[in-house]
């Protein structure tokens, strides 16, 4: 399978998780996730690897996870945003959030609260690499969002974005089923 650092590979299908578990070796989904969940703290975890393989298990269907974890996963993911647990210092800290973004943009479905939170991410950078992957979560997931109860919050939210050609196609995303200005670049 081509790497996910293009828009044809999101979100991924079901025969893809099926190949990369198989793969990997793993024969139930749901045993990896909360393992995953119950080490990530620990200092020698391989996070970034660790938190694509999150991102791929939440997408999985409802008959192969079940919506507690599921849910339990994104809130995970969403919590990394914020708190990557790697030194602020590091690279890696702008790598695991770029990586929870693309976990979070695999998901079939996002709640309010998800959106909200990946929003948050345009308020405090410019990072393109960070910048570009929350474009793309909401290219992908503008539809769903438009339709929340939610929504004014995620719009405002949005609104207070640092990065304007960012925060100006996403809120033009969410106000209209047009595409965006201009196609984001490339993850």
């Amino acid at each position: 399978m081509p790497g996910l650092d293009t828009r044809e590979n999101f979100p991924e299908s079901d025969d893809d998780r099926k190949a990369i578990f198989q793969a990997l070796g793993i024969a139930d989904p749901a045993v990896v996730a909360v393992r995953i969940l119950a080490g990530y703290a620990e200092p020698q975890y391989p996070k970034r690897n660790a938190t694509a393989l999150l991102g791929t298990i939440g997408a999985s269907p409802k008959d192969v996870l079940a919506e507690p974890l599921r849910t339990r996963i994104r809130a995970f993911l969403c919590g990394l945003l914020t708190n990557p647990q790697v030194s602020e210092k590091s690279d890696l800290a702008n790598v695991i959030r770029r990586q929870a973004l693309l976990a979070l943009t695999l998901q079939s479905e996002i709640d309010a609260a998800t959106a909200t939170a990946v929003a948050r991410v345009l308020t405090r950078t410019t990072n393109d690499f960070i910048v570009s992957a929350v474009r793309h979560f909401f290219v992908l997931h503008s539809e769903a969002i438009r339709l929340y109860p939610e929504l004014a919050r995620v719009r405002a939210v949005v609104s207070k974005g640092m990065e304007q050609a960012a925060r100006e196609d996403i809120l033009r995303l969410l106000d209209t089923q047009a595409p965006p200005a201009a196609e984001p670049p490339a993850l």
